[in-house]
């Protein structure tokens, strides 16, 4: 799948800067192969979801920021962005970017994907800056950002959380600085999400998740946190916490082997991630 191969090829890079070993050059050419006609990336299989549907590979932006990422990170370069960039740029709606053309809902975490992923090729600033302006004004006073601007989708979980405060740190490296949002939206996620024995999947839960994903991109987040900020604190502290939890359930899940796009890709990433956040510590 495109997304596992995108996870992997991240975290590949990430261990080159530690370890001289890790090869990414054959993930990069597949991850090339599997881009659509469109310039976009999608998965291989239909999905259903509360606010309309798409088919097997049809483009969307969530694959397409993982494996825009993760071809920017290993420094590809070819018409692979043009084509790229203007997939993107025709999900923008004038508002923000939809998650895919089938679609006309506002998600937020697929906005500000879009918007990160637009920045990542060298896209239109006007562009970037009205998708991060509507979602914005969506975020709810406690930091939190529901699903989608529907009734029916006004859930908060933890990984989409984290799909928006991990776009918001890389937005800041082009530039885009959304300070009081970012921090307004860490400090719900620290305050609601994560709590003392464990992380929540849902915002309204009660008992830890024992969910691989969920663990995996809250690591990415604290890693992240940790190494841009520099900090020594609640952050710093919570990326040896949370890599600890995550290899734990990666030994307690027998059935880890033969999940890649849900476990074991996304773990690879987030535990490359905490180590480059803990490698100069």
């Amino acid at each position: 799948m495109a997304v596992t191969l995108a996870n992997a090829l991240e975290a590949s890079i990430i261990y080159k800067g530690i370890s001289s070993n890790a090869d990414s050059s054959s993930l990069a050419e597949e991850i090339l192969r599997k881009q659509n006609v469109d310039g976009g990336w999608g998965y291989e299989f239909d999905a259903s979801l509360r606010w309309g549907s798409y088919s097997k590979e049809m483009s969307n932006i969530i694959a397409t920021y993982f494996c825009t990422k993760a071809l920017t990170s290993a420094g590809i370069d070819g018409d692979w962005k043009t084509r790229a960039r203007k997939y993107v740029t025709s999900l923008h709606n004038n508002e923000f970017f939809r998650y895919a053309e089938s679609s006309s809902v506002l998600i937020h975490n697929a906005n500000y994907l879009g918007a990160a992923t637009l920045a990542y090729l060298g896209g239109k600033n006007n562009l970037i800056s009205s998708a991060l302006e509507t979602s914005n004004k969506h975020q709810r006073e406690n930091g939190s950002w529901a699903y989608g601007n529907r009734p029916n989708l006004g859930w908060i979980d933890n990984f989409h959380t984290c799909y928006i405060l991990i776009a918001l740190l890389e937005l800041e490296k082009y530039g885009f600085r959304n300070e009081s949002v970012l921090e307004k939206g860490m400090n719900f996620w620290l305050k609601s999400l994560s709590v003392p024995s464990g992380l929540l999947y849902f915002s309204e839960d009660k008992v830890p998740t024992s969910d691989i994903n969920t663990y995996s991109c809250s690591l990415q987040l604290v890693s992240e946190m940790s190494r841009m900020r520099r900090v020594q604190g609640e952050e710093y502290k919570k990326v040896v916490e949370y890599r600890t939890n995550l290899l734990t359930l990666l030994n307690q899940d027998r059935s880890s082997d033969f999940a890649f796009r849900w476990k074991l890709a996304p773990a690879s990433l987030g535990l490359a991630y905490a180590s480059r956040a803990l490698e100069k510590r």
